[in-house]
């Protein structure tokens, strides 16, 4: 049993649908409640969150999250943000304060540029590959066991983007995931299509050829409307990678099972970059991490551990030497530096 044992147990479970070999089961929290938020891509269009680079030169694996609002706004684990000198992914799920201004753990998703296109980051509209959050959740509980604070394995993040890219059959000078989402915004919108939202729905559990993938759920139905596209997008990339397409359904029984893993999974607890305590969790094959605050869950993502079955392929030269003038300079200034 962990924290979030009475949690998972509680949650609805909605109807099983079927998408090509993708199913998604919805999720629903029966006692809501909990801070009021809004989510990051509210904030940016109110004009009240600003993000930056850390500093005119910028450092790979920081960025600055001004909050101007009265609400504190929600950035979940994976979200993309576009535009300054590379696009990134923030590590961990963070409530950002109101009238602050905090630092943010982030990873690059844009291995092939280190030169400005904006002044400041703009909404990609998209979230890490469900196969990229997860392998990014194990990586950045080890990093917190060992103190070494909410950081990911940076090469990792990218050699895992090049195999997207191949894999989606997606090309990208920058060797951008974006571009790798682009490429295939067809086959995503059927996805979209075929799964929509429905009233109350605080999150949803998802199966790829008959497997389980992982499942998000957060606090305020309002806020999963506004991430449910987002997280629908982020698991039909893993979808759409699967070698042997399997249209075989799964039972809301087995969606069960996925979370009495969950509940069963090891637990440490950190404190948050932003309000409330950082959750990790970690069992024999499966890895999450829940932000709570105010004795709420706000925010709750797992997933099932990267298996033998899934490949890891060699990263390219020019990653290798991209990660190479990283490292020399331990990860915290640029590249080019």
């Amino acid at each position: 049993m962990n924290t979030l044992t009475p949690y998972l147990s509680d949650l609805k479970l909605g109807d099983v649908q079927q998408t090509r070999n993708m199913s998604v089961v919805p999720l629903f929290v029966q006692d809501g409640g909990g801070p009021e938020y809004i989510t990051m891509d509210e904030a940016l269009e109110r004009g009240c969150l600003k993000i930056t680079e850390k500093g005119e030169e910028g450092s790979i694996p920081e960025l600055i999250v001004h909050n101007e609002g009265d609400l504190p706004v929600l950035l979940t684990d994976g979200a993309e943000v576009a535009g300054a000198k590379q696009n990134r992914i923030v590590n961990t799920t963070i409530l950002i304060k109101e009238k602050s201004t905090t630092t943010i753990p982030v990873s690059c998703t844009e291995s092939g540029r280190w030169s400005y296109r904006s002044p400041e980051f703009f909404d990609s509209e998209n979230v890490l590959y469900s196969l990229g959050r997860a392998m990014t959740s194990k990586d950045v509980s080890e990093a917190l066991h060992a103190k070494m604070g909410f950081r990911s394995d940076q090469g990792a993040v990218w050699q895992g983007i090049e195999e997207l890219m191949a894999d989606v059959g997606a090309t990208s000078e920058s060797n951008a995931m974006r571009d790798g989402y682009m490429a295939r915004r067809v086959d995503i919108r059927g996805y979209i299509e075929s799964v929509p939202v429905a009233p109350g729905q605080n999150g949803l559990m998802v199966f790829v050829d008959g497997r389980p993938v992982g499942y998000d759920v957060v606090s305020r139905p309002e806020a999963y409307a506004r991430l449910h596209e987002r997280l629908i997008i982020s698991y039909s990339m893993d979808a759409m990678r699967s070698r042997e397409p399997d249209e075989t359904s799964v039972s809301v029984d087995e969606a069960r099972k996925f979370l009495f893993e969950a509940s069963e999974a090891a637990e440490e607890k950190y404190e948050s970059v932003g309000h409330g305590s950082d959750h990790r969790f970690t069992g024999e094959r499966i890895v999450g991490s829940a932000l709570i605050h105010q004795d709420a869950v706000v925010h709750s993502a797992f997933f099932r551990k990267r298996g033998a079955g899934q490949r890891a392929g060699t990263a390219s030269a020019r990653v290798r030497e991209y990660l190479q003038r990283f490292r020399r300079r331990g990860g915290s200034e640029s590249p080019d530096s």
